[in-house]
C-alpha cells in the first residue's frame, strides 16, 4: 500500500512528488497526506501542503518548521461603504502598531514582560494581559495546547533558551514580514444565505507566525541538511551557536554535548530524536510553549486591529473571531505523531476553514463535509495579495520601511498574470463539486500590509 495519499495529484508538481517518494522510505513514516497547495510563488516550486504521520519511536523536528505559523479571520460589523475614505488611514495606523524594524527588535519597547511571556508559554491565550481587547475563543486547541497535558510550568519554561526571549518580548502581535500579511477583505459572493452577512462586509485575514523564536527554536536541538521538504531555518541571533552551546551544557551536561556534537552543531542528515530521551522531551515541551506563543501572537494582532477600527471608524464596532488555525504544528494522538506543514487539522464535519487567495484571487470561507473529514486535514495557508507597481493611478503605495508595504486605493486593481495562481480557483471549485467541502462565501482583497 502506498504511504502517500494525494487529494489532488494533478495539481502537485513533479518535483514535489519526487521529494515525497524519497521521504516515504523512512521506516517510521506510516502515511503522508499531500493536499492542494494555494501558496504558489512565481519563482519556486515548494511542496504541497502536507501532513506526515509517524509512529512514536522517533520525533522529527525537521518535518515542521516555524511552529504555529497560522491564519485567522476576524469578522466585523463594518461595510466597505463605511470605510471608503478611511482605508489608507486604517492601514497607516495598523502599520504603526504592528511593524517592527530590525533595530526595534533589539532595542524597542517590549510588548510583554518576561513574567507575562512565560505565562503565555504555559497557558496560551488564557494568559493574555487585560490591556488587550477581549476576543472570543475560536482558536485551534482553544489557544492552549498544554491544557490537557500532565506537564508542569517549569518543564515548559526551561525548554526555551533565555537568549531567544529578546525577540519574543518585542515581536508579539507584530507583522513579521516574509509571506505574512494583514489583509482587509470584503464579501464578494455569498453562497450560504443562512450566514448573517451582506456583500461588502469587512473582514480582516491575517497570516502570522512565531517570528524570531519559532524560526530559531528547532535549531537549538538539532542541526540538519536541507531535506526533502526543503524546510528552512532563519538565521539565528548574533552569536547563536555560542549561546546555544552554553544552554545545552547547562541543560544536558558537557559529556552529552561531546557525544552528540555532530547532531547538535554539524549539518547532517536528520535521523530523528529517539522518543523518551531527555532531549526529545525538552523539544516537545518547548514546541508546546511556541504553539501557545503563536496563538497569543495572533490574539495580540487582532486586538491591535480592533483598536485601530475603534479609533478610525465612526460606527460602533462589533467583531467576532470566526477561526484561527495553526498550519505548522506537531501533535500526538495515541501512538502516532503528526507533523503539519502548510495545512490545518479538521476535528469534525462542519468545521470552518480558510482557502486563502494569492495575488488578487479571492479567498474562500468553507465548511468541512464528511468526505474531507475522512482525510482529516486541509490547506489553510496563503501568500496574500501581491500587486505590481505600475503607472496606473488606481493603486496607492506607501512605504514605511523596506520590508513593509501598504497597498490601498480604488477597488479596481491590476492583476498579476500567473497561470498557477489562477488555476487554484478551478481546483477549489472542482473539489467542492466532488463533495469535500462547501463554499460559504468568497472574500475579495482590498488592502494588504506585508
Amino acid at each position: 500500500m502506498d504511504k502517500i495519499k494525494y487529494l489532488n495529484k494533478e495539481f502537485v508538481s513533479e518535483e514535489t512528488i519526487r521529494n515525497l517518494n524519497r521521504l516515504k522510505n523512512n521506516e517510521n513514516i506510516e502515511n503522508i497526506y499531500c493536499l492542494i497547495e494555494s501558496h504558489i510563488k512565481k519563482f519556486s516550486e515548494t511542496p504541497s501542503s502536507i501532513c506526515i504521520k509517524t509512529n512514536s519511536k522517533k520525533i522529527y523536528p525537521d518535518y515542521s518548521s516555524s511552529l504555529n505559523c497560522g491564519m485567522g479571520l476576524l469578522q466585523t460589523n463594518l461595510n466597505i461603504c463605511d470605510l471608503r475614505n478611511k482605508i489608507v488611514k486604517i492601514f497607516q495606523e495598523i502599520n504603526n502598531k504592528t511593524t517592527l524594524s530590525i533595530i526595534k527588535r533589539y532595542l524597542g519597547r517590549k510588548e510583554v514582560n518576561k513574567k507575562e511571556l512565560e505565562e503565555i508559554f504555559y497557558k496560551g491565550i488564557e494568559a493574555m494581559p487585560s490591556r488587550y481587547n477581549k476576543i472570543n475563543n475560536a482558536f485551534g486547541n482553544e489557544g492552549n495546547v498544554v491544557k490537557d497535558k500532565e506537564v508542569k510550568k517549569d518543564e515548559i519554561i526551561k525548554a526555551i533558551p533565555n537568549f531567544l526571549y529578546r525577540g519574543a518580548l518585542r515581536e508579539l502581535g507584530k507583522n513579521a514580514g516574509g509571506n505574512h500579511f494583514i489583509e482587509m477583505q470584503i464579501i464578494d459572493e455569498i453562497f450560504d444565505h443562512k450566514i448573517k452577512a451582506k456583500k461588502g462586509d469587512v473582514y480582516f485575514m491575517i497570516h502570522l507566525g512565531t517570528g524570531y523564536l519559532g524560526d530559531n527554536f528547532n535549531n537549538v536541538y538539532l542541526k540538519r541538511k536541507n531535506n526533502s521538504l526543503k524546510t528552512t531555518f532563519a538565521i539565528g541571533p548574533k552569536f547563536f551557536n555560542i549561546q546555544k552551546l552554553f544552554f545545552l551544557i547547562k541543560t544536558f551536561g558537557i559529556y552529552y554535548i561531546i557525544r552528540n556534537f555532530k547532531k547538535l552543531f554539524k549539518k547532517s542528515k536528520l535521523k530523528g530524536l529517539e522518543n523518551n530521551t531527555k532531549r526529545a522531551k525538552y523539544y516537545i515541551n518547548g514546541s508546546h510553549a511556541i504553539m501557545n506563543f503563536g496563538y497569543a501572537w495572533r490574539y495580540a494582532t487582532y486586538s491591535k486591529i480592533i483598536d485601530v477600527l475603534k479609533k478610525v471608524s465612526e460606527k460602533e464596532l462589533k467583531y467576532k473571531l470566526l477561526l484561527d488555525r495553526s498550519h505548522n504544528s506537531i501533535f500526538q494522538e495515541k501512538e502516532n505523531y503528526y507533523y503539519l506543514r502548510n495545512c490545518c487539522k479538521l476535528k469534525k464535519t462542519g468545521d470552518l476553514f480558510i482557502l486563502p487567495g494569492n495575488y488578487c484571487n479571492n479567498s474562500y470561507l468553507c465548511q468541512t463535509l464528511p468526505k474531507l473529514k475522512k482525510i482529516g486535514f486541509n490547506i489553510d495557508h496563503g501568500l496574500g495579495m501581491l500587486l505590481k507597481k505600475d503607472k496606473e493611478k488606481d493603486l496607492t503605495f506607501m512605504y514605511k520601511c523596506k520590508r513593509t508595504r501598504i497597498i490601498s486605493g480604488k477597488i479596481k486593481y491590476k492583476k498579476i498574470k500567473h497561470e498557477k495562481s489562477q488555476k487554484i480557483n478551478e481546483v477549489i471549485k472542482k473539489l467542492e463539486k466532488e463533495g469535500y467541502f462547501k463554499i460559504l462565501l468568497t472574500l475579495k482583497p482590498i488592502a494588504s500590509l506585508k
